[in-house]
């Protein structure tokens, strides 16, 4: 027991971080909990736009937000918290009750541990923590075939809970059929799987968008207009930015791969229900980094199961033993995890604690406190917060769906109106928009580059922000009133920034740093900078962050400096083709050529087909063959 609730506090521990409410779906779901029963259109259509009210919306989530917005009215974002992190544990003791029946307490309790760090990947409170309980709940009832069959008469009751509330019902429906295929015997067999699978498949039809629900993992990418990084590869992704679970992850395999081959040494036989499910969520966490936790949760098992066939060669030390080295790694681990947390933010990226981060709401309160009335501009991240917090008096421009917008919608107007100014003007004119509402730790190019115009745009005063968002409000006379009381100025906005920063967490501090470059106040950027990497020295994302500023400065001392932080940034692990590609053209502007050269060479060896850097190196060969340029 010891041990067991040691475990438990380690998932807890990693699930206890405050919700980021700026770019999570919650607000959406919360909403759609509250509105459903007097507004059903919001199962079919996009509801809450104003921009594509009547585009097709399947509404496959439905019932999560029926379930968290009933946990929310008992006590706030705190209890949809711990509702969060209650989720999290019945899971992994699902999980855990799986892998100790086949490979016992201990080995169970020692392999999942590497395994665990992995569900940091994805804490927020999401209904896929409704479809990873599911998964291991049908999972469990599978273990105890052939009897009691009876167990087993529950799979359509869980199904129709399932395609209510996330998509990823269709895992069961693999589930089952894998189990059903690998382990039937008999003609008695058969019929029994057949009426048990006929029926939970009935019962999906039983949602309010009936066959399009069924079908919907099928279709949902069909009209996905908008990249999120959730959904990308960690192939992809690692080029972009350090993630030490992509680094975890790649080790797990190879240990899920080296347990197999140990087990195959030992049986000489391959058990392929468990072969199949190595394979399937190992390439879906590949293709997908979102599939983490179902890697993580399922590769322990199977890891465990695999070890369990060296029992045989192990000593037979008492079982105190074991109790006492598990519990010295799992405190180990804890203190790890509790350290990050505090100090690194590697694995834990979010404050420690119940409920939303500091001031998620102060925006909102701004926004309703002044009267302020759209048309609505918002960004991507922002959309389901403003649909919880507005609704019905505003409506949004987007929100974080974008099955629920047409391709056409992302393509031609969202990222081309942020990205060019003579659409913004066409587009704002019309909308007749009157507030821009945006959450500017939103990293996007598009997004950086509209930001970097408003903020200088006399015709958009800058009147809110806070440690996540800015509103900005349109330059007329019946306006005229809120920008005389609230104006944010060149002047004031140094100060608001810098206060800000005083009181924010590691990760608001970068994204304030990166709004003062926006606001073009490169000191004010440095200043949070520096302050930042007083406390963290050796952390590579402050040691990236000022390199990047100090290689956009137009004096050549400075652009100099910045070698110096790329230098430190990559041997601090920031090994990423970005980083290079930037660090290439600072020795370029300085004039250094054959370094310049040899560090858009060192991203072809990262990424080979680097566009930024072979454009680069055409370049320069174009100019060496023009004898416009010599290497000495």
């Amino acid at each position: 027991m010891i041990i067991f609730l040691g475990l438990l506090f380690l998932v807890g521990s990693i699930f206890y971080q405050k919700i980021d409410f700026s770019s999570a779906d919650l607000g959406r779901h919360l909403s759609n909990g509250r509105l459903v029963w007097e507004n059903p259109s919001l199962l079919f259509k996009n509801f809450y736009s104003y921009t594509e009210p009547d585009s097709p919306f399947v509404n496959h989530h439905w019932l999560y937000g029926v379930i968290v917005y009933g946990v929310y009215t008992l006590g706030g974002f705190k209890v949809l918290s711990l509702f969060n992190i209650l989720l999290a544990l019945l899971t992994f003791s699902l999980a855990f009750s799986i892998s100790s029946r086949r490979a016992g307490f201990y080995l169970s309790a020692l392999v999942s541990l590497p395994f665990i760090l992995i569900l940091s990947e994805r804490v927020e409170v999401r209904p896929e923590m409704f479809s990873y309980l599911f998964f291991f709940l049908v999972w469990y009832l599978l273990e105890f075939w052939p009897k009691p069959k009876q167990l087993l008469w529950l799979l359509p009751l869980i199904f129709l809970f399932w395609i209510n509330i996330h998509i990823y019902f269709f895992l069961g429906f693999v589930l089952v059929g894998v189990f059903a295929i690998m382990r039937s015997r008999n003609k008695t067999d058969w019929l029994f799987w057949l009426k048990v699978g006929g029926l939970s498949g009935l019962a999906c039809f039983i949602n309010p968008n009936t066959y399009r629900s069924v079908l919907y993992p099928l279709n949902i990418f069909n009209n996905y207009g908008y990249e999120i990084a959730e959904n990308k590869s960690i192939f992809f992704l690692e080029k972009l930015f350090t993630n030490p679970n992509i680094l975890l992850f790649k080790i797990l395999v190879v240990v899920l791969v080296v347990s197999w081959l140990i087990r195959i040494y030992q049986k000489k036989r391959v058990p392929l229900f468990d072969l199949f499910w190595s394979i399937f969520v190992s390439v879906l966490s590949v293709l997908a980094i979102r599939n983490f936790p179902l890697f993580a949760l399922v590769g322990f098992i199977i890891v465990a199961t695999n070890l369990a066939t060296l029992k045989v060669y192990w000593f037979k030390w008492k079982e105190s033993f074991y109790f006492l080295f598990s519990l010295l790694l799992i405190i180990s681990f804890s203190i790890f995890i509790i350290h990050d947390g505090w100090a690194k933010n590697n694995f834990i990226r979010k404050p420690f604690g119940l409920g939303l981060s500091a001031k998620s709401s102060g925006s909102a309160e701004f926004f309703l406190a002044n009267n302020l009335v759209g048309p609505i501009f918002n960004n991507y991240d922002v959309g389901s917060a403003l649909i919880f917090w507005l609704y019905p008096k505003e409506k949004v421009f987007v929100d974080n769906r974008p099955e629920a917008y047409s391709y056409q919608f992302f393509a031609d107007i969202y990222r081309p109106m942020q990205l060019e100014e003579d659409k913004w003007q066409e587009y704002s004119e019309k909308y007749n928009f009157n507030i821009i509402y945006f959450s500017y730790t939103d990293s996007t190019p598009w997004a950086s580059s509209f930001l970097a115009k408003r903020l200088s745009d006399s015709d958009w005063p800058l009147i809110y922000l806070d440690e996540r968002f800015a509103i900005m409000i349109k330059n007329t006379d019946d306006n005229q009133i809120l920008i005389d009381k609230f104006k944010i100025d060149q002047g004031n906005l140094e100060p608001a920034i810098l206060s800000l920063a005083n009181q924010a967490d590691f990760t608001t501090k970068l994204h304030l740093s990166s709004l003062a470059t926006l606001a073009n106040l490169p000191n004010i950027s440095e200043q949070v900078l520096l302050a930042v990497l007083a406390d963290r020295p050796s952390d590579g994302r402050v040691l990236s962050a000022l390199a990047y500023l100090y290689a956009s400065s137009a004096d050549q001392q400075t652009r100099a400096l910045s070698l110096d932080y790329f230098t430190q940034a990559v041997k601090s692990g920031q090994n990423l083709p970005g980083i290079y590609n930037s660090l290439g053209l600072t020795y370029w502007s300085l004039g250094n050529y054959f370094e310049a050269k040899a560090t858009w060479q060192r991203t072809l060896q990262i990424d080979r087909q680097n566009e930024t850097a072979l454009d680069y190196l055409k370049q320069l060969e174009e100019l060496q063959t023009q004898n416009k340029l010599f290497f000495y």
